[in-house]
């Protein structure tokens, strides 16, 4: 007998994982969010039982980004969204009823809910505009948003009693804000520890509505046909990932959409220990059912034993129940943990590594969870049935408890996803940590199917012409995906795949990979770098008027740009080639000595320098929302000061950070 696994290529799983690290460290150090937290209880009808939203600033973003950021928030396992009205809605250019309605609409289009978000200072002229523009937009689309929320209670009985007075029948609710600065783990490079604690300790608090922002620490290219929100720094832009905090946030969306139901109704329960100092650990239950919430502050690999009170009998346990197997930190710092949590076939008792998913996969339930590489871990699943069912072989032997009938695994995370089938009705997934934070769920006509990937996002499932059909977007590289459709669906194409495409009947899982080419093998319309020949040139540094595309350079010289030219102002002009397929972000490389403002498009983009040695080039990213439609004319103005000097400028596609869009068609038999 053996086990079944899927080994992924140590490359190709890097270089999806690594992405969002370079972001971190292009962004020079710890990126600032703010954690809002509420426990509302009652909840409103239709709300999820916790409730985990992104906010989202309409005015501080570009419209056309809009789509684009909501479609990246759904897919991100966010449940709601957090909006943002800003004090001034309602007055002539700001943020409408329409928009926030039209918001509204389209949230609730992507099956997620919305929490009102009051601005932290009341509006100069006080609330009543502000509740009137509110409650337009929720009359218009009802049912959409759950409640209006006071960060730190501020202002809280004011607005409560403007909403009284302007007929807004939504609740006011007073949540509090804490900070939370995270850099990136240099042991683990696709963790951010303090979000993920910080998300945790809310839940094991009490909260059961918790507000991330911003989720998005930097800029990521568009994908449903909006552009990135604002440029990064030009030092070092990672425009073709998006921040850790994304796929910190997508895992703990996933765990608790899996365990959100029971969590909603928990309370504390004292007693709750680790074996050794530095490990906190906290117990809430609900009825027959818990959770213990498991920190660290460290790297601790020693070994110890949680102990605990089980919920609905009472008993003291103490786990690992096997001799020898070790706890090491649990991921990066916080974990929650299930305690006799009902699934299909089974009940889970407890489990020292994260469920993070529970899917029917035909006949079966696949249970899956995950934990850093490395680390020991045991499950506990209490079955229905007095014999003890056969395990396709587990890493540890298994411990069959007839009296109880409670079957107990022993297991490591690696690089690899290791799947392993209990008997004929359950299926164990143990997932790599930088894994399950891109696992993404697809609807299958009536089935839910994860796609466990190191692909950059997965689109939702769809159906054309009676074919089943998944977008996938990745870098430049290969993509492992494992999917478990529960049974075989024909696969028929995708841009590329690798030479690996398999099936196992037996866990009905499915195996292939994406396969993105590289810039520089493609038939590009341009070269890989476009030298731009000519500018229209004008002495003088003063204003910026000249960078505008409507202003008029007729009469300025025409010069080349082949030789060095001393300080003034250039006017460049460039078109960017179609990329069908691929999302590109694109620089500026200038051969440049001294000092220069750049504007693109009339957008500034603010003033570099280069030390004007030879091959000495300086590169700057061009931000996607500046630029124009692939085959209209852009225009790249500089401003060169002093003593500088301009010689050659290019203009290149960053490829390193390109990402293509794949399409993957199946007919189902």
């Amino acid at each position: 007998m053996r086990f079944f696994r899927f080994v992924l290529p140590l490359p190709a799983l890097l270089a999806g994982i690594l992405a969002p690290a370079a972001w971190c460290a292009a962004a020079g150090g710890p990126a600032a969010y703010v954690l809002q937290s509420a426990a509302v209880d009652p909840a409103p009808a239709g709300a999820p039982p916790v409730i985990f939203a992104a906010t989202f600033e309409p005015a501080a973003l570009r419209r056309e980004t809009w789509d684009d950021r909501l479609f990246k928030l759904q897919r991100g396992g966010f449940n709601a969204l957090h909006l943002v009205v800003p004090p001034d809605a309602g007055s002539a250019g700001a943020l409408g009823a329409a928009d926030v309605a039209g918001i509204l609409n389209r949230t609730s289009a992507a099956g997620m809910k919305v929490v009102i978000g009051a601005p932290a200072a009341a509006p100069a002229a006080g609330w009543g505009g502000w509740v009137s523009v509110v409650r337009a937009a929720a009359e218009k689309e009802p049912g959409a948003a759950l409640w209006v929320q006071v960060s730190g209670g501020a202002g809280g009985a004011a607005l409560t009693d403007a909403a009284r007075v302007g007929g807004l029948s939504l609740p006011v609710v007073a949540a509090s804000a804490r900070a939370v600065e995270s850099g990136g783990d240099t042991q683990r490079p696709y963790r951010q520890p303090d979000v993920a604690v910080a998300l945790r300790r809310a839940l094991s608090e009490g909260a059961t509505a918790v507000a991330w922002g911003p989720p998005f620490a930097g800029m990521a290219p568009p994908l449903a046909g909006g552009a990135p929100d604002a440029a990064p720094d030009p030092a070092g832009p990672e425009a073709g990932a998006l921040p850790i905090s994304y796929y910190e946030g997508r895992l703990f969306g996933q765990v608790v959409r899996c365990l959100g139901p029971a969590l909603a109704g928990a309370r504390p329960v004292a007693g709750a220990s680790a074996a050794v100092p530095g490990i906190r650990v906290a117990q809430r239950n609900a009825g027959g059912r818990g959770f213990l919430f498991v920190e660290t502050s460290g790297e601790l690999a020693g070994r110890y034993h949680l102990s605990f009170t089980e919920p609905g009998s009472g008993r003291k346990l103490t786990v690992p129940a096997q001799e020898g197997l070790a706890l090491r930190s649990f991921g990066a710092g916080a974990r929650i943990l299930p305690l006799n949590l009902p699934v299909p076939g089974a009940t889970i008792r407890y489990s020292t590594a994260e469920v993070f998913g529970v899917y029917r996969v035909g006949k079966r339930t696949a249970i899956l969870v995950t934990d850093d590489r490395g680390a020991p871990n045991e499950i506990a699943l209490a079955l229905p049935t007095d014999a003890q069912p056969a395990v396709l072989d587990s890493p540890a032997p298994p411990v069959w408890d007839a009296k109880t009938r409670t079957l107990t695994l022993g297991f490591v995370p690696s690089f690899d996803d290791l799947f392993i089938p209990i008997g004929d009705d359950l299926l164990l997934g143990i997932i790599p940590t930088e894994r399950a934070q891109r696992t993404w769920s697809v609807r299958r006509q009536e089935m839910e199917v994860p796609v466990i990937t190191s692909a950059y996002l997965v689109s939702d499932g769809r159906f054309e012409a009676g074919k089943w059909v998944v977008d996938a977007w990745t870098r430049q590289g290969k993509a492992a995906v494992v999917m478990l459709p529960g049974d075989r669906p024909r696969y028929l194409a995708v841009n590329r795949v690798g030479p690996r495409v398999g099936y196992s009947g037996l866990m009905g899982a499915f195996l292939f990979f994406l396969e993105s080419g590289s810039l520089a093998e493609m038939k590009l319309p341009i070269p890989p770098v476009q030298v731009l020949k000519e500018a229209r040139f004008a002495a003088g540094e003063d204003g910026a008027d000249f960078a505008r595309p409507d202003y008029d350079a007729g009469e300025w010289e025409k010069v080349s740009l082949a030789k060095p030219r001393g300080a003034g102002r250039y006017r460049i002009p460039f078109k960017l080639p179609a990329m069908e397929g691929w999302t590109v972000p694109w620089r500026t490389t200038l051969h440049l000595a001294g000092t220069a403002t750049l504007f693109l498009n009339g957008q500034p983009l603010g003033k570099v320098a280069g030390g004007g040695e030879k091959d000495d080039f300086v590169e700057v990213l061009l931000p996607a929302p500046c630029l124009r439609p692939a085959g209209e004319e852009n225009l790249l103005a500089l401003s060169v000061a002093g003593e500088g000097r301009l010689a050659k400028v290019g203009i290149a596609p960053w490829a390193e950070h390109a990402v293509q869009r794949h399409e993957m068609v199946f007919t189902l038999e």
